[in-house]
Order: C-alpha cells, then structure tokens, then sequence
C-alpha cells in the first residue's frame, strides 16, 4: 500500500479562497485569514484596520475569485454585524454615569455643529442643499469595529467612558438617522409623502378576490 504526499502543485491546486469553493469553506478560509492578520496586526503594533482593509482590497480586486470572495462577504454582512454589536455589547465595563452623560451629550452636540458647518461649507457656491447634513446622521458598523479596536488595545477610566459613549452615540444617530433622512428627501422632492392617505391596516388583499356586496 503506497500513500502519496502532496506536492507543490497539490498545494497550488487546493488554494485558501478558490474559485470553485462552496461559499461555506470560503467563509471559513476568509475568517482565518481575517484573524490571522488580525492577530500578527496586534503583535506587530500596527492598526488592525488598517490591516484588514489592505487585505480585503488584495483579496477582491488581486484574487482570481474577487468575485466569489465579494459575494461571500456580502452574503456575510448582516450575522457578522451582529456578532460584532454582541463582542462590543460584551465588552462594556462599568463607568461613571456623569462622566457618561456629559461625555455624551457633548460629542452629540460637537458632532451635530461639525456636520452642519461642514454640510455649509460643501454647499458654498453650489447648488447642494446646505443641509445635507441631515443625510449622514447614521453611524455604520465601521464606527463599532473602531470603537472595539481601541477597547481592546487601550486601557484605562477615560477609555470605558469613551466606549459608552462611542456606543450609545452609534444606537442614538441609528435611531434618528432613518427619520431625518426622509425628511430632507422629502424636503429636496425625491420622496413624496402623502400625510392624507393613511396606511392599509391589515394584510393586503389578494388579487383576484371575490368581492363580498
């Protein structure tokens, strides 16, 4: 009985992230090569980001399946979103509640003066709305992966009370992201709102339904 080795060119046949993976074993090569660097990123001292975000620029746009290892990443988004929201979540330490308040409603108001000079400023001699500000309310998940990344490198008082407030500003502007930009879409015509027409209560009729006199 004789057991052939892998060779050079088994190895180059059986790549991380092929083309013809199934998009479960991709996913599982794609989060080894994430924690990998992650990893040698917070040995070496380097931004994790940073890191992260070279290597998915290789991997998408350098790799024979850019494609497949972008539509794994997308299909991925949501769950791993939400892992992230559960990992900021569990790494909450107890802080000062008035250090949190005031921390808070100081970078809310910093943050809200800061989008509207700057939404002024871009609209200067132009024909954008000057409160385009209104439209970028929301914070993404990038802003949580940050906030975990420096939780996770930097220790101190100061630093447990920067992360609430960094997570409840993120829960804050998610909740009024949504509503302020439909009004400045309404406001620039591009969403009509009709305060007339109630909404349907119940579900929607079916089609071809008999009609009851």
């Amino acid at each position: 009985m004789f057991v052939r080795t892998a060779g050079p060119r088994d190895l180059e046949r059986v790549p991380f992230v092929a083309e013809g993976q199934s998009t479960h074993a991709r996913f599982l090569a794609l989060v080894g090569i994430i924690f990998f660097a992650s990893g040698a990123a917070y040995f070496l001292a380097l931004s994790a980001l940073m890191v992260n975000l070279i290597l998915g620029i290789v991997l998408v746009n350098l790799s024979a399946a850019g494609q497949a290892v972008r539509s794994t990443l997308r299909d991925t988004e949501r769950p791993m979103t939400i892992v992230l929201f559960v990992i900021a979540g569990a790494l909450v330490r107890p802080a000062p509640v008035l250090s949190v308040a005031i921390g808070f409603f100081a970078f809310i108001v910093l943050r809200a003066l800061g989008s509207m000079l700057a939404a002024r400023i871009t609209a200067l001699r132009t024909a954008l709305r000057p409160d385009l500000h209104r439209g970028f309310v929301a914070q993404s998940a990038v802003v949580v992966a940050m906030a975990v990344t420096f939780r996770i490198v930097v220790e101190g008082e100061l630093v447990d009370v920067a992360y609430i407030v960094i997570l409840l500003s993120v829960v804050f502007h998610g909740l009024l992201g949504p509503r302020l930009l439909r009004g400045l879409l309404a406001d620039a015509g591009g969403l009509m709102v009709r305060e007339d027409v109630e909404p349907p209560v119940g579900p929607a009729p079916e089609s071809g339904a008999a009609e009851v006199s």
